[in-house]
């Protein structure tokens, strides 16, 4: 992709925007930034202009979009009318996960889900660098993608992070290795009705070659009616069933099979809370384990991993009672499964938007 003198406008500055500006300037782009808030409200306005970086802020306009050669959209840009009209009239949308993939050396692993994607990519970046291998973490946890497209070579591994928001406005997006973990409603008010969203999810494998690698919830009903869609290699992790190969859970241990069956670790071993965190730790061994992690490694990481803030984070114990900060989970099946990671009684305080 030329980007040299081309209009682009990215949408949305705040990380991922600011990355973009980065990575358009080294290409010599001619950059527009456009944000529904007024420039007082934004940082780093000044030294983006001292760049080069041209503002329209406080709002979207289909005019701005008409003169584009393309648009690139920050994660949680929803699909704005002027921009989709802008679409329709034939200009270039895409998400900034889409640019990235143009540019990007190195290959790629996918994780998206309604819920544990953050702590399955944390664990899957952890075996991997445990291994040795040189591997960058990215996307929708903290870094945006575009970020590492200097840093990236063929050798490397990236493990991502990826929402319904990035994958929506993709293109030729590809990854190597895609983690399908769960899919219930959300975000609706973004995508509007559910299949929106399983259309935008479902974009993960929607580019992979026969050669790449699937791995699903054998558990979501959802999720496994699309294993015969594509022509990729499947791979399944399951509580409830044996799978003919993948990752599941028989007498309170992770069983990995690939043609013969190994024993990983014992439930009694994993110290995240919870049958959704088996879930989440059986994605990360099978995929790092496709990624070359050995299992001694991939043992040894999981013993160790105390899982991310805010998530089941145990944070003090005042007269007895152990006080939880659970405020990642914003949906009703993230604290339907907080509240069944716990057999005592417990005092639930909800809040919020």
């Amino acid at each position: 992709m030329e980007l040299k003198n081309k209009k682009v406008i990215v949408v949305g500055f705040g990380k991922t925007g600011m990355a973009l500006c980065d990575f358009l300037l080294d290409q010599q782009a001619i950059i527009t930034v456009n944000d529904k808030k007024p420039e007082n409200q934004l940082a780093r306005v000044d030294l983006y202009k001292s760049r080069g970086v041209n503002f329209e802020t406080g709002g979207h306009s289909l005019e701005l979009f008409k003169r584009a050669d393309l648009i690139v959209l920050s994660p949680g840009v929803p699909p704005l009318p002027e921009i989709l009209e802008a679409r329709n009239l034939g200009i270039k949308v895409i998400s900034e996960i889409e640019l990235a993939y143009q540019f990007l050396s190195g290959k790629i692993i996918g994780i998206t889900g309604s819920n544990g994607k953050s702590t399955t990519t944390t664990l899957i970046y952890l075996i991997l660098k445990n291994e040795g291998r040189r591997v960058h973490l990215a996307g929708n946890i903290g870094t945006p993608l575009i970020s590492f497209v200097k840093k990236s070579r063929p050798d490397h591994l990236i493990v991502t992070e990826l929402s319904s928001f990035q994958l929506e406005f993709t293109e030729n997006f590809r990854t190597n290795i895609s983690v399908f973990l769960n899919i219930t409603p959300n975000h609706l008010d973004w995508h509007k009705t559910f299949e929106n969203y399983l259309q935008a999810k479902k974009k993960l494998f929607q580019h992979q070659l026969s050669t790449d690698i699937t791995i699903i919830n054998r558990d979501d009903p959802n999720l496994w009616a699309w294993r015969k869609e594509k022509p990729m290699e499947l791979y399944a992790f399951s509580r409830k069933h044996s799978v003919p190969r993948g990752c599941y859970l028989k007498d309170s241990t992770l069983w990995l099979k690939l043609g013969e069956e190994l024993p990983v670790i014992k439930t009694a071993d994993i110290k995240l809370r919870g049958v959704h965190n088996q879930e989440n730790v059986m994605a990360a061994i099978l995929t790092a384990y496709l990624a070359g992690a050995r299992l001694s490694v991939i043992r040894k990481t999981i013993k160790s991993f105390r899982g991310l803030e805010h998530r089941l984070e145990e944070v003090r114990t005042i007269n007895g009672v152990l006080f939880v900060n659970d405020s990642k989970a914003t949906t009703v099946e993230a604290t339907i499964k907080s509240i069944q990671s716990f057999e005592q009684p417990i005092i639930l305080i909800l809040g919020g938007r």
